[in-house]
């Protein structure tokens, strides 16, 4: 098993909405780090190859701006929220939807919607 590259990582920031976000989350990089602030709070993830994994980290949180992941598929609905920088989530991609591994509650950490 080999390390992970340290430039396999994204830094990104958020839009306004899920359509101005459209395919911003690089499937290319590993890790995406998501700055959110007043009003750029979206973010967009488009179908990945089957088994492809994901790790999004709501890196920064300005102004109580929480992150919004869209997704083209999503087994647990269209969205993922974060309302607190430091969260992380990891996905992997089953061939029809972004599946995550970890518990979603829907009322701590990350909520499904």
């Amino acid at each position: 098993m080999g390390l992970i590259a340290t430039n396999n990582v994204q830094t990104i920031y958020g839009e306004r909405s899920a359509s101005l976000a459209s395919n911003n989350v690089s499937l290319s990089a590993l890790t995406s780090f998501c700055h959110t602030d007043t009003g750029k709070r979206y973010v967009h993830l488009r179908d990945g190859a089957p088994g492809q994994m994901k790790i999004i980290v709501h890196k920064e949180r300005l102004n109580s701006a929480s992150l919004i992941i869209a997704f083209d598929n999503f087994a647990l609905g269209d969205y993922l929220t974060s309302d607190s920088a430091g969260r992380s989530v990891l996905l992997i991609f089953d061939g029809d939807n972004w599946q995550s591994l970890g518990e979603i509650t829907g009322t701590q950490e990350w909520v499904a919607s």
